[in-house]
């Protein structure tokens, strides 16, 4: 008997679904102050119960930035050289 089923299965489904439920607004604010394209993962988590054999935890999260800053700076740092006698 396989633990990872139709029931897993339909219960991320549901997650999933909730999440894009709940995050759809902020979802499109993002696309639409993106440059071309915007990423959303989704994360799933399956964990053996300890409560009951053979039940899996579920759990699911989705990360994604309204707005992204993209930056970048570089520079040399210099010791300051110590004057050589006679200079």
């Amino acid at each position: 008997m396989a633990l990872i089923g139709e029931k897993v299965k339909q219960e991320i489904i549901e997650q999933v679904g909730n999440l894009l439920d709940t995050y759809l607004p902020a979802i499109d604010t993002a696309f639409t102050k993106a440059d071309g394209s915007i990423t959303i993962p989704f994360r799933v988590k399956l964990t053996p119960s300890k409560k009951t054999i053979g039940d899996v935890l579920v759990k699911t999260a989705v990360a994604f930035k309204l707005d992204e800053v993209k930056d970048r700076t570089e520079g040399t740092w210099v010791s300051e050289q110590p004057t050589l006698p006679g200079m």
